[in-house]
């Protein structure tokens, strides 16, 4: 299990999504400052709708954010899935099985989001 604070995944999120917190703001409708301030780790318990505002927003889980959740793979954007499709003849064992993991892990995402 990674063990990352609420303000590193949601940061994470961002970065590897290629997001500004000003697309953030737009997408979820929350103020740009609350999200600098759970960011940055000055709002640790953000509200429920937020979480789940910033999930929607990146089409993800919102257990994503829980802390004590199990076997975490971080999200991957789609094109990044489909990349690593493309290319996974040429991996060794252990990245061909992240790889399948991660395949995994989003379509269940997919598949959660669409019930």
């Amino acid at each position: 299990m990674y063990d990352t604070s609420l303000a590193e995944r949601f940061k994470y999120l961002r970065q590897r999504f290629g997001k500004t917190v000003d697309d953030v703001h737009r997408g979820t409708g929350l103020s740009k400052s609350y999200l600098y301030q759970i960011e940055n780790g000055e709002k640790e318990n953000p509200t429920q709708d937020a979480i789940e505002a910033v999930a929607a927003f990146y089409s993800i889980s919102p257990l994503f954010f829980s802390k004590k959740q199990e076997n975490w793979v971080p999200p991957v954007p789609s094109a990044t899935v489909q990349f690593a499709l493309r290319t996974s003849g040429n991996l060794d064992a252990a990245s061909q099985q992240m790889l399948e993991a991660l395949i995994a892990r989003t379509k269940a995402l997919a598949a959660e989001k669409d019930k």
